[in-house]
């Protein structure tokens, strides 16, 4: 009866082993560099984030990232960097206790936005012919810096 305990005891520190170390490397890791498509320079904190989860990384100077304990499966990765296009890349496959490295070379964007129209006068302007004569009244020569009322003083 002892011999049969011990036995079972056995057998089932066994199975549990296995069963452990299958569930140890189900995960993989997904790493690589991120470089600017036009000059290769490697780009300084770009965000790298698996798609449809809260996991991700960002790069380190040097242009590398890395994304540890990573499920097996196959995933798409949302690759975004302010100035840059947003990228999306499918079918990154992660397997058991490996680790996927990808080169990313990301296009600079163009930022399209409205119009914009800057003026500035110190005066406000009365009458202009257009040929860089301009007529102004005695009250806007008052407000020339370090002019006094000369015409107070006759």
């Amino acid at each position: 009866m002892i011999r049969i305990f011990l036995i079972s005891l056995v057998l089932f520190s066994l199975n549990s082993g296995i069963v452990f170390s299958q569930s140890a490397v189900r995960t993989g890791s997904i790493s690589g560099l991120v470089v600017d498509a036009q000059t290769l320079e490697p780009l300084i904190g770009v965000n790298i984030i698996i798609e449809k989860t809260l996991t991700g990384s960002a790069t380190d100077p040097d242009g590398k990232f890395s994304i540890r304990n990573v499920d097996a499966g196959i995933y798409s990765l949302v690759i975004r960097y302010v100035g840059f296009e947003t990228k999306t890349i499918t079918d990154v496959v992660v397997g058991s206790n490996r680790d996927q490295y990808l080169e990313i070379k990301l296009s600079p964007a163009t930022i399209l936005g409205e119009e914009i129209t800057v003026s500035s006068s110190y005066f406000s302007e009365t009458n202009s012919d257009g040929i860089g004569r301009i007529s102004f009244s005695l009250k806007n020569y008052d407000d020339l810096p370090g002019q006094h009322k000369i015409w107070e003083e006759f």
